[in-house]
């Protein structure tokens, strides 16, 4: 029970930190940059200690929010250059979640929802991170 109620709590601070499911700007380390079996771009992003941003990985989880990187477009075309490993500057969209996370994370189990949190991420723009 107490994990559920530092989830609750963890939403809450989310929601006030980051008000917008917008995001411009962001950084973090490319972890995951790879294909489906339709073809489309997934990507997962470390923005923190063990918390990732990331596209779902398959068409079905994916459907209703349209995470998937469509390969006819510039943040595709972007991602072509890239390297896992490698600092990365981002924009686009977290996807909501007003029940459990404030935004959607794509943990199954709990104990991964806390400690390593992967937030479902609508990536608008992508570029190699110059400090």
């Amino acid at each position: 029970m107490a994990i559920g109620g530092l989830r609750r709590n963890r939403a809450k601070t989310i929601c006030a930190v980051q008000p917008s499911a917008q995001v411009e700007h962001w950084v973090g380390k490319l972890t995951k940059l790879t294909t489906n079996s339709e073809g489309l771009g997934v990507i997962t992003v470390a923005i923190g200690n063990d918390i990732f941003v990331s596209t779902w990985n398959n068409f079905f989880s994916d459907k209703q929010y349209g995470t998937l990187i469509d390969p006819d477009t510039d943040v595709s075309n972007s991602l072509e250059v890239l390297e896992i490993g490698q600092r990365i500057k981002f924009s686009g969209s977290l996807i909501r979640d007003q029940k459990l996370d404030c935004f959607q994370t794509q943990n199954l189990i709990m104990d991964y929802a806390i400690n390593q949190p992967v937030f479902t991420f609508r990536f608008s723009d992508v570029q190699t991170y110059q400090p």
